[in-house]
């Protein structure tokens, strides 16, 4: 698409078009007023991110980690922020203990009737690490075993560190912020309510904001290269207090490279005012190739063509979105340095 498509030219009488734009609300036949832009995306963005950056591939230690993401690749994995560990030892007998003392909270939790059999393994998770402040990474899995003997991985996490500093840690504690987990959700729920008990810290969702989210889509876009005819998938939900349902529009790539290149950024990196004046620009876009006045909707979720993620998720791929991605994450987590462990429960491991 040449630059002379992004135009403004009149808005459509129908706010429906085929093929590029689906909606699951039912769209008025009213005319619109004859403007041609959309109302201001005009919110300044104070992201808590830095422009992310393709990974330093010439530190061996960055490429032991980043071989290491072939494992999460192709897999729908959930996300959750954890505050330091109390309570951790990574010595084998210790994994061993944890192990046991969370299969018997999970047990407990069964019907007395109940024939199934929860089997609990903890172990370290080797070379996950960008630096050497950071921390070995562990992995917990939960396997269920039924009446009749068969095996199913019911749960599965990996808690890591992803380029710490040494003034984010605290003292006699394990730093392992990021933790991607998939399985079952209630199991997913009963788990992380006793590992908080049996390590003394908490696991929360991420607060990812709409400002953010739509930082980390315009980060991956420009540290990758896209055929012009692949498509990019947004979701956009209305504010809580607008009876709306959500929009799905689907572009080519190329418009979003086109409108990306005619922000001028000059020799330092891209930042939040670069970010705000893209999606005012595609904001502007939208209603002018749609009719569609995307005004104050959030966005939800981004499929790009090697990655999908929203708020809660992420299935990449490729190991260099996922890096990308696990960046954002770790640049999010660094307020949550300052939270005071809470004694929960004594633990006695004999």
């Amino acid at each position: 698409m040449s630059a002379s498509s992004f135009s403004s030219p009149s808005p459509p009488k129908r706010l429906r078009t085929k093929g590029t734009l689906t909606s699951s609300r039912e769209v008025s036949r009213e005319k619109t007023l004859p403007r041609t832009e959309s109302t201001l995306y005009n919110t300044p963005f104070k992201s808590r991110n830095q422009s992310l950056c393709r990974p330093n591939t010439s530190d061996s230690q960055v490429k032991k980690a980043i071989k290491k993401l072939k494992g999460f690749l192709n897999k729908q994995w959930h996300f959750f922020q954890v505050s330091s560990l109390f309570n951790m030892d990574y010595s084998e007998v210790c994994m061993k203990r944890y192990a046991r003392r969370l299969k018997e909270k999970l047990m407990s939790r069964l019907p007395d009737d109940s024939s199934t059999v929860y089997e609990v393994i903890y172990t370290t998770f080797p070379n996950l690490k960008l630096n050497d402040v950071d921390h070995e990474a562990v992995e917990i899995t939960v396997v269920k075993i039924n009446e009749e003997g068969n095996r199913t991985m019911a749960y599965n996490a990996v808690l890591f560190s992803w380029g710490a500093r040494e003034n984010m840690q605290q003292a006699n504690a394990i730093f392992l912020p990021i933790m991607l987990c998939q399985g079952l959700k209630t199991l997913m729920n009963q788990v992380h309510v006793e590992f908080q008990l049996l390590h003394d810290c908490f696991v929360s969702p991420f607060d990812v904001r709409d400002d953010e989210l739509r930082t980390l889509c315009v980060g991956i876009f420009d540290n990758s290269s896209y055929q012009d005819t692949d498509n990019i998938k947004l979701k956009f939900i209305p504010p809580n207090n607008v009876k709306s349902r959500s929009l799905n529009i689907s572009l080519p790539a190329n418009i979003f490279s086109e409108l990306w290149k005619c922000i001028p950024k000059g020799d330092q990196d891209w930042g939040d005012a670069e970010t705000t004046t893209f999606w005012k620009d595609f904001h502007t876009h939208t209603y002018n190739s749609f009719g569609i006045d995307l005004g104050r909707f959030g966005l939800s979720s981004i499929a790009l063509p090697d990655i999908v993620f929203n708020k809660e998720m992420v299935k990449a791929n490729r190991k260099e979105q996922l890096y990308l991605t696990l960046s954002f994450l770790m640049n999010l987590i660094n307020p949550l340095c300052s939270v005071a462990p809470h004694v929960h429960e004594v633990v006695v491991l004999d």
